[in-house]
Order: structure tokens, then sequence, then C-alpha cells
């Protein structure tokens, strides 16, 4: 069971990989959130890795946008929160708040970028 598991979890975070470096083209955030939001397990445990890679290394403010709707989509489902809060390892948990830290921090720096811009 758990090596059906790793092996789900490895092939969706590889899809995850190619949708935030455009190498899927047409592949609809709608999808990606769909299956997250079914299984709240698999979306705990790639919340950092949707962080990192959509929120936080995208060059693209299109596919940063849509990290950012998967995340506060997660967030907000009731599934999600009560799995982290209760079922989640502690270490899930730390990983998911320095990921959410990060995104936070990279909205920051953009808000900078963005007054710099203006001030021209």
């Amino acid at each position: 069971n758990n090596m059906w598991w790793g092996e789900a979890k490895g092939e969706f975070k590889g899809l995850l990989e190619r949708f935030f470096s455009r190498r899927v083209p047409g592949l609809p955030h709608d999808l990606i959130l769909n299956v997250l939001l079914s299984n709240p397990r698999l979306a705990a445990e790639l919340t950092p890795n949707i962080a990192r890679l959509g929120a936080v290394e995208c060059k693209s403010r299109y596919l940063r946008a849509q990290s950012l709707t998967i995340l506060s989509r997660l967030i907000s489902n009731k599934q999600y929160t009560f799995w982290l809060n209760h079922r989640a390892t502690a270490i899930v948990r730390k990983e998911v708040l320095e990921g959410l830290q990060a995104v936070m921090l990279r909205l920051d720096n953009d808000d900078d970028d963005d007054d710099d811009k203006s001030n021209d």
C-alpha cells in the first residue's frame, strides 16, 4: 500500500513540475485542484511543492496566480485543514507552513517590484 502511495505521489509531483514549467500546455489548474481536493493527504504532502514550484520559483505571473488559487482553495477546504490538523505528521505540517511562508515572502517581493516600477 505504501509503495503504491509513493508511486502515485511521485507521478502527481512530476505532473506539477511539468505544469509549472509550462511543459503541459492547456492543462487546466482546475484539474489539479480537483485531484488535490479529493485527496487531502496528497494535497497536504504536495503543498510545499505547489508553493515552491508555483508561487516562489515560477517565472510566469499567470502560473504564480494559478498556484495561489490552488493554495487558497486548499487552505479554505475543511477536509484539507482537518487532515492537516489531525492526521498529518509534524514534519508535513512544518513543511506546509514553511511553504506558505515562502509564498508570502515572494508576494511581498512582487509587491515591492511593482512599487519600484511605478516610481520610474
